[in-house]
């Protein structure tokens, strides 16, 4: 997806409303295009949202409220094709569920009609939660070890990360992406503990990653 992210200074906000007075002229309400096809993308204690373009050239800004208004943040708009996305960047935003309201600005003034969108974060609370995947099963097959694993059926897990040390006691790390039942470490030192840790996306739009805690096998 094309896009530049464009990100200014937060400010001290008003009420919305307030955003739409001076608005009316001899000839009628003039309004910016609003946002078309918002969409949040969750992450750590931060919220990124994105909308296309659209052709509207007039667009030179736009602003972002949340907190029920009390927060807000003012960024330019790049002249993009019609069909890119603008992307901007929310920081320090503790866990929790908002509410985000988007309005568009030309350079005269006029604003659009405001788009709103739900969207939560993450952080220490949700990464807490988090499991490692369980180990059904290990044995050795020769100088390899295998490691068996009963079934997370979880959407949100997307990799299970192992770290080992082989026969010349080097250490060796193996991504185990998604639910696979299994996952086969080469020439696994005997004695020593397969360490691993499982990853976790809250959304198919999240732009951060979470980590269970570390659990361990023994290479028998």
């Amino acid at each position: 997806m094309l896009g530049i992210s464009a990100i200014c200074s937060l400010y001290a906000c008003s009420k919305v409303d307030d955003n739409f007075k001076n608005m009316v002229v001899p000839s009628g309400v003039l309004y910016t295009a609003k946002t078309d096809q918002l969409t949040t993308w969750s992450g750590r204690e931060r919220m990124m949202l994105s909308w296309r373009r659209g052709p509207d050239t007039k667009i030179k800004s736009a602003i972002v409220y949340w907190n029920t208004g009390k927060d807000s943040m003012s960024f330019d708009v790049p002249a993009l094709p019609s069909t890119d996305s603008v992307f901007v960047l929310i920081p320090r935003l503790p866990e929790s569920s908002y509410s985000f309201t988007v309005i568009t600005r030309d350079g005269a003034g006029h604003h659009s009609v405001p788009v709103s969108i739900l969207g939560n974060t993450y952080g220490p609370v949700y990464e807490g939660s988090l499991q490692p995947r369980v180990v059904k099963s290990s044995k050795m097959v020769g100088s390899d070890f295998y490691v068996y694993w009963y079934k997370s059926n979880d959407v949100t897990n997307v990799n299970t990360r192992l770290n080992y040390t082989d026969l010349a006691g080097a250490l060796q790390t193996v991504d185990n992406p998604g639910d696979p039942d299994s996952i086969v470490l080469k020439n696994a030192k005997k004695g020593s503990f397969c360490k691993f840790q499982t990853m976790f996306k809250p959304t198919a739009t999240s732009i951060d990653t979470f980590y269970s805690r570390v659990d361990s096998v023994k290479v028998p």
